[in-house]
């Protein structure tokens, strides 16, 4: 259900050289918070001693609290001002400089292939 809409909103504004990382990020931040969500809900689960049953509603509530949270965060993110500033961005580095690799600059795309190798 939060899939479609969190890739979209980590890789819409963005030029296409940008998508794929954009996209790795948006899929470790989703496997992070999984990992890191079964060990918080484990350690209420666990702490407290009152059996599975009841320990376990503190941990529905975490869980629920989470959720109202991932849902605002949706709603900012697909608001005119987010979609915007995702423009924005996406303009900007669309326009930023190449960077040098190591002192050296990059060949030209227009350059002959040959005259790299011979140099």
């Amino acid at each position: 259900m939060f899939t479609p809409p969190i890739t979209n909103t980590a890789v819409s504004g963005l030029p296409p050289d940008q998508v794929g990382v954009a996209g790795a990020l948006a899929a470790s931040a989703r496997q992070f918070g999984a990992s890191i969500g079964v060990a918080v809900t484990g350690s209420i689960v666990a702490s407290t001693g009152t059996g599975f049953i009841n320990s376990s509603h503190a941990a529905w509530a975490v869980l629920g609290g989470c959720g109202l949270v991932a849902l605002a965060l949706g709603v900012i993110s697909t608001s005119s001002w987010a979609k915007a500033a995702a423009a924005r961005n996406g303009q900007r580095l669309a326009t930023a400089p190449i960077p040098e690799s190591q002192g050296h600059p990059l060949p030209s795309p227009s350059a002959d292939p040959t005259e790299a190798r011979n140099e």
